[in-house]
Order: structure tokens, then sequence, then C-alpha cells
């Protein structure tokens, strides 16, 4: 009696492993299916880092069990090792920059917090932090998304702190949702990429360098505005009354919000790449893109491209502060021929998202 239970329990073990691993097998086809055509693909893709880790659990659980069972995790993780890679920096032999090296931060300051806040002191508390943590850090050129503070002084106030303070001169600031950038050297000219039917945008500037003009785009694409909703997803008294009708109408606003915004970044990354690929210069492309590195976003935008994290970075790239863990939605790439040295996520939670950092050579 005991062996049958045993034996089917294993059984049931063994389907739910099958479902997670025909899962992971789909979010490894995110990158190429574009949302509008099978969005599911798309929300499959946020799951990655745990998908990941329950097929790792069960690879990891069969071989203890010693049961052929650990084949068909083991062997899908091992199909999948470029996600992996994208995950998960393993560049542990960092170059430090020299004196040739450029640095470049982009960071979301989500508005200095503003919207997150209402008491004057505590608005200044965050404004100060996140400026002091750009401070800590010598950079050359500064790009910011969500950059407009609560007022108009706020705002002032930043730039004045990166102009006169950082010592960032040059500036363009344009762009759905309060687009930046901010540089020591000349910027000879810019541009902005409006995307229809959206506050979000991206903007552009041609940096001289020494004798060589770089394009640096600042980029935010569209964005989930899952507000109040985002503390709902894993609510215990929703999880355990997923059936009823109340609650299944809040997923189903969550599930409305999150496709509206694949199908918009779907047009956006499209868009902002064509732009990229017809830049006579070197580009440096960073931002927010709210998807991860197996979206069908990142897939497009990154086309021909190097990502920092994946060259520099170590450890988790995981970028987003808020309350989903694991996911790395920021991104600084540059083209094939520029030489990176060193790349980092900085811990600082005070936006809802960690700034990036990253040296670089032409």
């Amino acid at each position: 009696m005991l062996h049958w239970i045993k034996d089917t329990m294993y059984k049931m073990l063994f389907g739910f492993n099958i479902v997670a691993s025909l899962l992971l097998l789909c979010v490894y086809m995110a990158p190429h299916i574009p949302p509008s055509h099978i969005y599911w693909f798309a929300f499959l893709a946020i799951g990655y880092p745990y998908l990941f880790f329950l097929n790792l659990f069960f690879a990891f659980w069969w071989l203890y069990k010693r049961k052929r069972f650990f084949y068909l995790s083991t062997l899908v993780l091992i199909i999948g090792f470029q996600h992996f890679f994208n995950f998960w920096g393993l560049n542990y032999r960092v170059s430090e920059p020299t004196t040739d090296s450029i640095g470049l931060m982009s960071y979301n300051v989500h508005y200095f917090n503003s919207t997150n806040l209402i008491n004057e002191i505590k608005l200044n508390i965050a404004e100060k932090k996140i400026l002091t943590t750009i401070k800590k850090h010598p950079i050359d050129i500064f790009c910011g998304q969500e950059f407009a503070g609560k007022t108009k002084a706020y705002t002032e106030k930043a730039i004045a702190f990166l102009s006169d303070t950082i010592g960032l001169k040059h500036s363009y600031t344009a762009g759905g949702s309060s687009l930046a950038i901010f540089s020591k050297y000349p910027i000879r000219s810019h541009g902005k990429i409006d995307f229809e039917g959206s506050y979000n945008g991206a903007i552009y500037a041609d940096i001289q360098y020494k004798q060589q003009l770089i394009r640096v785009y600042c980029f935010h694409l569209q964005s989930i505005r899952l507000g109040m909703d985002e503390n709902e997803i894993f609510k215990s008294e929703n999880l355990s009354s997923i059936r009823k009708n109340k609650t299944l109408k809040k997923y189903k606003r969550i599930e409305n919000k999150l496709k509206q915004a694949f199908l918009l970044r779907e047009e956006q990354a499209k868009y902002v790449s064509k732009h990229i690929q017809k830049s006579p210069y070197p580009v440096l492309v960073c931002g927010d893109l709210n998807d991860t590195p197996s979206s069908y976003a990142y897939n497009q935008l990154s086309h021909g491209l190097k990502d920092s994290f994946t060259e520099k970075g170590t450890g988790f790239g995981s970028t987003y502060a808020g309350s989903l863990p694991f996911l790395r939605i920021d991104y600084i790439f540059t083209s094939p021929n520029l030489k990176i040295d060193k790349f980092e996520v900085i811990p600082n939670a005070t936006s809802d998202h960690y700034p990036i950092s990253v040296y670089l050579r032409l």
C-alpha cells in the first residue's frame, strides 16, 4: 500500500515537472513570437526566473531520488542556457575603468519618488538620496527616465545639481515620461522619438567625444501602469479566493493592463530599433524597457547591439526595486565595436528602479 502511494506521488510530481518544463520551453520561444500574434508567450517571459528555479529544483530532486526523471528538466535547462546568461552574470574578471573610459549612468528616478510621497520633507530627502547616489559614481553622461520632479522647482534643483555639482554642463530634456540626457561633452545635435498613442517615448543626442561623435539614446518603453494592482497579485487573500468573481475581475484587469503594454512595446521597440540602425555614429542605447531579456521587445531592441550586463555583469541583474523580484528591465546597449570595461547595478531603492552604470572605451 505504501509503495503504491509513493509511486502515485512520484507520478503526480513528475506531471507537475512536465508542465513546468513545457512552460519553460515556451519562454524560450517568447523572444521570437510577437505579442500581437500570441500574447501569452509574453506573459510567460516575465516568469523565466521562477520557472528556471522550479526546473532546477526538479532536476536536483530527481537526481537525489536517483530517478531517470531528472533528465527532463536537465535537458530543458541545457537547451535554454543562453537565457540563463541573460539572467545571471558570470563576468567575475572585470577591467577597471581607465583614463580613456567614458562613464554612463541610466536611472529611472520615478519622478524623484514624488508619486509616492506627499510630505515635503520626505520629498526633499528622497530627491537628495537619489542625487547623492548619482554623485558617488563618477560619470560623464547621465540618462534619466521619469526625470521631472513634483514641481518645477524640484526639476530645476536636479538639473542644477547635475550641471554644477556633477559637471554635466550639456543637456537635452524632452520626450514622453520626461526623458533627459546630461553630458560632460558638447551635444552637437539632438532629437526625440514620439510613440503614437502613448505617453512614453525616446530621445537621442549626438555627443562630441574628442574627435568622434557618438549617439546616445535614452528610452522609456510602455509602462504597465499596474498602480495599486501590483500589490494585489500575490496577496494571500486573493490567491485563496481566486475562484470568486470579485477576485477574478482583479486578475482580469491586471491581465488587460499587461496585454496592452506588451502590444505597445512590440511596436515601440521595432520603431526605436529602426532608428538606431540608421545612426551614422556608434551608439549607446539606455533606458527602461519595462520588459525582461526573454521578451520580444528586448530581442528587437538589442538586435545588432551588445548588452552591457551580459558582457560585464555579475550575479543577479535585477533592476526593478518593486514587489516582483528578479526582474531585469533596465538596460545599456552599445555598438559592437565599443569596449566595455565595467557594468554595475547600484543598490539604491529610493526609486522603484535601481540605477545602472557602465564604463566603456570607443
